[in-house]
């Protein structure tokens, strides 16, 4: 079976990273519309979330929630960096 036939249009060869054996993730039409491979979250107080998106280790994106109190049941804003 060639190539092609098991990855039509090129799909998977367009997002693998062979140097990490990763595969990119593309979301578009969310927050982050951008290629990564990981993200990183940290909570720097009760009512803020902040997480940080990268690929090949350097930052493509970050997304800070804050939310009205520690409930988090409403949100004030999300904003992308």
């Amino acid at each position: 079976m060639s190539t092609q036939s098991k990855d039509p249009g090129g799909i998977i060869q367009d997002v693998y990273d062979p140097e990490t054996s990763t595969l990119a993730v593309s979301n578009l039409n969310s927050v982050v519309p951008v290629a990564y491979d990981s993200i990183y979250p940290s909570y720097p107080n009760s009512v803020t979330e902040i997480y940080v998106y990268k690929r090949h280790a350097q930052t493509v994106a970050t997304v800070t929630v804050i939310y009205t109190d520690s409930s988090k049941n409403e949100l004030v804003s999300i904003v992308r960096t």
